[in-house]
């Protein structure tokens, strides 16, 4: 049983070794899109974006300096919005905005329900 927990134990502290967080240099970039042409194209690169739909002009995409290159030489137009994530993101654990107490999530529960009550209904499901 003790080898069981323990191989277990190595097995999950040696997955959580590889969650480091960004890649080095990575960067949040903000790509304008102007016709399927361009889409097609970013899409083509394989990067790791987060795409809002065709109503946006534009993808936030996160990457290295050569996926930037790659970026530039299709004469795209996009704008570094966070020029270093790895450092941009290193206390954010740390940080107050990163947790919420118990009230404030209350809180925004109430706020929401009472300013959106086309949309949001409350239900309490025990304590």
């Amino acid at each position: 049983m003790k080898k069981l927990l323990l191989s277990i134990f190595l097995v999950f502290a040696f997955t959580l070794s590889f969650a480091d967080g960004w890649r080095p240099g990575e960067m949040q970039v903000k790509i304008q899109v102007n016709s399927p042409e361009q889409a097609q194209q970013l899409y083509a690169l394989k990067l790791n974006t987060d795409f809002y739909g065709p109503a946006y002009n534009h993808i936030i995409a996160y990457v290295i300096p050569k996926e930037l290159e790659k970026i530039q030489d299709l004469g795209i137009e996009y704008e570094i919005q966070i020029e270093d994530l790895n450092k941009y993101n290193q206390n954010f654990w740390l940080t107050e905005e990163a947790y919420h107490t118990y009230q404030q999530i209350i809180d925004l529960a109430d706020s929401l329900e009472t300013n959106f009550p086309d949309i949001c209904k409350k239900y309490l499901f025990g304590y």
